[in-house]
């Protein structure tokens, strides 16, 4: 898997139709995206069960979730040379982010692997070409608003926010 040498990834929670939603997000990306050899979005994951009124993962089903989440990014980075930007946790489903060159074979390498690892889970996967990042920089990268209400935080971290 490509990665920057610049990587900050850092997780967030946001509202999405009044409930919360969690977004891992690489944010050392955003002053190189888009990257033009990567024109290319899957947005790929499964439906989990919870007992949490909120919608999202049981503590005790983090680690199988983060299992698969590796499993996934790994096999698309087997199948072509990808850039994973991030995964989206809401209402009982987890989405990942990641941008490949060439899109031949993903989606049966991914069936195959929800077939394996995740039987009885509804399997969802999109391709479609972003070649502006949008995914990236509209979706999973935090809008100012969040960016203020995180500021102590990321400064804490290690991460200038970006100012109006």
């Amino acid at each position: 898997m490509e990665t920057s040498s610049k990587d900050f990834w850092w997780t967030y929670i946001s509202s999405y139709d009044l409930d919360p939603g969690s977004i891992r997000v690489n944010l050392g990306l955003q002053k190189q995206s888009p990257l033009p050899d990567y024109p290319y979005l899957v947005v790929t994951g499964t439906t989990y069960i919870t007992t949490r009124a909120d919608g999202l993962p049981d503590v005790v089903d983090l680690e199988r979730l983060n299992v698969l989440s590796y499993s996934i990014v790994d096999a698309i980075q087997k199948t072509s040379p990808a850039i994973y930007v991030g995964t989206f946790t809401y209402n009982h489903e987890q989405l990942h982010y990641v941008y490949v060159k060439d899109t031949t074979q993903i989606e049966t390498v991914l069936g195959s692997l929800y077939l394996t690892d995740c039987p009885g889970c509804k399997a969802y996967t999109n391709i479609k070409q972003d070649l502006l990042w949008t995914g990236y920089s509209e979706f999973l990268y935090p809008n100012q608003t969040t960016f203020e209400f995180y500021r102590m935080e990321l400064k804490k971290l290690g991460f200038i926010p970006p100012e109006d």
